[in-house]
């Protein structure tokens, strides 16, 4: 196997992975606050917009991390690279870490919209006027 293959299933693994937990902590969103959600709905709230509701939920925890985390890691490698004397150019290098970037953002991203998609029956069901009854 090629290491360029290695690097595409691992990053495949990777974000299967961010998928998951983020459809995980989704349903657990939904679950706890069904009574919240239900409320939304039978106040006529579109499922299009609790859908976006959760894009933005999930969005705000996972980019900022995401940003700090490409940042970060270019940063450390780069200031790996300088301690060794092999410093490649300076605009290209900022090049690389910006296209790196855009491109891990967009596949976080991707993998919110995936997450949102998967927990669509939940959304659904936490909406029903079902759970505005107290137990």
């Amino acid at each position: 196997m090629s290491a360029d293959l290695l690097v595409l299933a691992l990053l495949a693994a990777a974000l299967l992975a961010v998928v998951g937990s983020l459809a995980v902590h989704a349903v657990e969103s939904l679950l706890d606050g069904r009574p919240s959600v239900a409320a939304l709905g039978a106040l006529g709230t579109t499922r299009e917009v609790l859908v976006r509701a959760q894009r933005w939920e999930a969005g705000l925890v996972t980019l900022p991390v995401t940003v700090v985390g490409v940042l970060g890691g270019a940063t450390l490698y780069y200031a790996a690279l300088d301690g060794g004397g092999d410093v490649p150019n300076g605009g290209l290098w900022l090049a690389l870490t910006l296209g790196m970037l855009v491109g891990t953002v967009a596949l976080v991203c991707l993998a919110i919209v995936v997450s949102t998609w998967l927990t669509r029956p939940w959304l659904r069901r936490a909406a029903s006027p079902l759970n505005l009854r107290t137990e």
